[in-house]
């Protein structure tokens, strides 16, 4: 399933499931058709600390609303995915790491500032007319706490997958050790993040290795690699990280496509940029110079 936020600022946000038919499904509205006994979900991530019961409970919606559909659309639980906003998809992230590279590769890894994520759709304003480097990761989230724990248990923890890109001055995996704190600095502008537009849950990603990383910039294909990273050396980047960070649900563990940085593009403002994952993920975004 591919879980998203709808753009609701009244209440920060719901959440709901892109379908495959481009609708998406709001799951506030949803259970009005079920047992008021039943869980309402509050959030995508409280869907996934939930584990198997809350899957379980938004696949049974899923199901009804393609029984039903007309019933769902009435009651303003169904749209079409055109005609609706969506925010970053598990609300407002807690912890984001960024790691050019997977543990025991040479690889470093530096903390992102929340405030730092827009969402699919965004447009990004810079305060000049330089360029900057998009770099596309594959992001983990965990579903549970995990605090110096093992790669079984942060394998257990992965709960789904999301696409991001990282923007910075230079590309990601050619940051110098000498100069780390500032470089890192320049990497924490609003929109230095793009997330999502879903968080795709961990069943329907056979092989994370497998998946294509596309950059379209102006609707000209210009880079493509793929990601090289098992699930399995996830789960162990993700448990070394754990031995430094206390890790918890909705947390977000993001690492570049690629170890040579051989998708990473160079954007100006005015580009429209696009990234898909294969099948599972595509995110749009536009850059501006910002009027103020």
């Amino acid at each position: 399933m591919k879980l998203v936020t709808i753009d609701a600022r009244e209440v920060a946000g719901r959440p709901g499931v892109l379908l495959d038919s481009g609708q998406v499904l709001d799951l506030t509205a949803a259970p009005a058709s079920l047992d008021e006994s039943q869980w309402i979900p509050q959030s995508t991530i409280s869907i996934l600390a939930a584990g198997e019961r809350g899957l379980e409970h938004v696949r049974d919606l899923v199901l009804r609303a393609g029984q039903y559909p007309d019933n769902f659309q009435a009651r303003g639980a169904l749209t079409s995915l055109l005609g609706t906003a969506l925010m970053i998809p598990m609300r407002r992230p807690g912890l984001i790491l960024v790691s050019d590279s997977l543990h025991g590769s040479g690889g470093r890894t530096f903390i992102k500032n929340p405030n730092a994520a827009l969402a699919h759709g965004a447009t990004i304003r810079l305060r000049g007319r330089e360029p900057v480097i998009a770099t596309p990761l594959l992001a983990a989230v965990v579903c549970r706490e995990l605090y110096f724990a093992d790669a079984a248990k942060a394998l257990g923890a992965i709960a789904a997958w999301t696409l991001a890109v990282e923007l910075g001055p230079e590309p990601l995996t050619a940051l110098s050790a000498g100069d780390w704190h500032v470089q890192t600095a320049a990497r924490q502008f609003p929109g230095s993040l793009v997330l999502g537009p879903a968080l795709v849950t961990d069943d329907e990603i056979e092989a994370p290795e497998l998946i294509a990383a596309e950059i379209t910039v102006n609707a000209v294909v210009t880079a493509s690699s793929a990601i090289g990273r098992t699930r399995q050396s996830f789960a162990d980047h993700v448990a070394a990280l754990s031995r430094s960070f206390a890790l918890r649900p909705g947390d977000v563990v993001a690492v570049a496509a690629t170890a040579n940085g051989a998708a990473a593009q160079k954007l100006h403002p005015g580009d429209r940029c696009r990234v898909s994952f294969g099948p599972h993920m595509e995110l749009a975004f536009a850059l501006a110079v910002t009027s103020g």
